[in-house]
């Protein structure tokens, strides 16, 4: 059976837009419920109470809403799960101070909160369709508090950020962004809801004339893309010459996601950094420190870098911590960086982790599972999720 099946029999449909909510919260279980409905919020912004009671507000507001019933079943129930995983984060990020509740980070913990959860509760994972689904709902989630504020984006930095992510992820755009940022503002109770509301309806109006509301911006080139979406000051239809020597490849991906496999069949003739080889070589467990094999690997790399010579980058690279240190020393020494994200099924993956030298354990893919954010398109000049 398709893993999305059981979730698209949850979406409210025509005639009716009925919400199930008994089935709804067996979905998101008894104990994410119980934090939900135990989280404060602040009465400024939430004067309705709990998390829980914003969410459901925010699920009956959204299949209200006739931009919701005039989509695709598939894009409703992408919207219906970003809804009802919206503030998933907020019970580990909340902080209460005798004037304000806050919740900093909520919206990227919540994307990993939703993504742990679609990966390895539901399978949702290991196909190009699935990674579509999963990753629609978690850019959702990632990115919901984004058009409230996008008058405030300066130079439409982020904006453009965000909407490139649809080069990834095809059912992803700001249109469905909005119509999930305007179901938040009308599912709260609040003096400062149609003022949001409006500031919704401006940053859609924005997107439109500026060229993202439904795809990614066409820019000039890749070059000037990276360079606008990571900071740079240009004009967006600029064209910039590429001066980089050559490029330097990095895979991300779990543990027997097929990296080694796919370098081998695309990547014959350059050279590989490899963790793996080196925790081999050296005799360190994959569960042990990796300071030294970090170091050691790092210093092969600079020592490419220094003679301009192509290379690939082989680890996991779930984190996006991890991989921004890689691309500020790779970027430094003037190469063009390409990321290489494989995703692979469940059972694939376990079958060929059972085959491997050096067994992975689950506990320890289940953590990492729970970390992984796959890369952005902003990230690098060239960005490819694939699965296999």
């Amino acid at each position: 059976m398709n893993p999305l099946e059981p979730l698209l029999s949850l979406v409210p449909a025509p005639p009716l837009w009925q919400i199930d909510w008994r089935a709804a919260e067996q979905w998101l279980t008894e104990k994410t419920v119980t934090a939900l409905s135990e989280t404060r919020q602040d009465p400024r912004y939430h004067a309705e109470g709990d998390v829980y009671t914003h969410t459901r507000l925010v699920v009956q507001a959204l299949c209200e809403m006739d931009r919701f019933r005039e989509l695709t079943e598939r894009k409703r129930a992408e919207l219906f799960f970003a809804a009802l995983l919206h503030d998933v984060g907020k019970p580990q990020t909340t902080i209460i101070f005798s004037d304000a509740i806050t919740s900093p980070g909520h919206a990227p913990t919540g994307a990993r909160i939703a993504r742990r959860r679609l990966y390895a509760d539901h399978g949702i994972c290991g196909t190009t369709d699935l990674l579509n689904f999963r990753e629609t709902v978690c850019n959702l989630i990632n990115y919901h508090t984004f058009p409230v504020h996008a008058l405030n984006d300066e130079n439409n930095e982020r904006m453009l950020r965000i909407a490139a992510q649809g080069e990834l992820i095809p059912d992803f755009n700001l249109d469905l962004l909005c119509i999930l940022a305007e179901a938040d503002m009308r599912g709260r109770h609040s003096e400062h809801v149609t003022a949001h509301i409006e500031s919704v309806e401006l940053c859609r109006e924005l997107a439109r004339d500026t060229g993202c509301l439904c795809s990614p911006y066409p820019f000039a080139s890749v070059v000037t893309q990276h360079a606008l979406l990571n900071g740079r000051r240009l004009w967006r239809d600029q064209i910039m010459p590429d001066t980089s020597w050559g490029e330097v490849v990095m895979l991300a991906g779990l543990p027997a996601a097929g990296k080694d496999t796919w370098i081998a069949r695309n990547l014959t003739g350059l050279p590989v950094i490899s963790l793996d080889e080196l925790r081999e070589k050296y005799h360190v467990s994959p569960l042990d420190r990796q300071t030294a094999i970090g170091r050691l690997a790092q210093e092969q790399a600079r020592a490419f870098l220094r003679r301009q010579e192509p290379f690939v980058w082989n680890a996991t690279n779930i984190s996006v911590t991890i991989r921004r240190t890689l691309l500020r020393l790779f970027e430094s020494y003037g190469a063009r960086v390409r990321i290489i994200y494989l995703e692979t099924s469940p059972e694939n993956q376990q079958s060929r982790n059972a085959n491997r030298t050096h067994v992975v354990p689950q506990s320890a893919i289940d953590k990492m599972i729970a970390r992984l954010t796959p890369p952005a398109r902003h990230e690098a000049t060239h960005v490819q999720w694939i699965c296999n």
